[in-house]
């Protein structure tokens, strides 16, 4: 019944696509499934509650990336990576449960702080 699809950008020409929300000047495109009815939309950074912000090249390497993104859940990484952390399970609460994305963000950061795992992160 319900389904959200995204295509973030990291430059304002989009170029640059991510396979999730974006908080670089691109911004990010959705469709959203809900009740049979597909809407297309835009989303930028401001719709999360976050300022627009440059681009960052993650780590690279298999090892280097699951090593930095256990350090973002573990709270020892802030910063660009986060947010799109937090962006993406915003919408995770926008689909699920109705959320306002910036109220998911809030949620979302809440989670993350509390050090309560990961994946309970909807159970919240």
């Amino acid at each position: 019944d319900r389904g959200i699809f995204v295509r973030g950008f990291v430059t304002s020409e989009r170029n640059g696509g991510i396979d999730e929300a974006s908080v670089f000047p691109g911004g990010t495109i959705v469709a959203e499934l809900r009740d049979g009815d597909i809407r297309v939309y835009d989303l930028f950074a401001e719709d999360f509650g976050f300022r627009t912000q440059a681009y960052e090249e993650p780590p690279r390497g298999k090892q280097a990336k699951a090593q930095y993104s256990k350090d973002i859940l573990e709270g020892r990484i802030v910063g660009v990576h986060r947010d799109l952390v937090l962006a993406n399970a915003a919408l995770l609460y926008h689909v699920e449960r109705d959320i306002p994305l910036e109220a998911g963000v809030r949620r979302a950061r809440d989670v993350l702080e509390s050090g309560v795992p990961a994946g309970s992160v909807l159970n919240q």
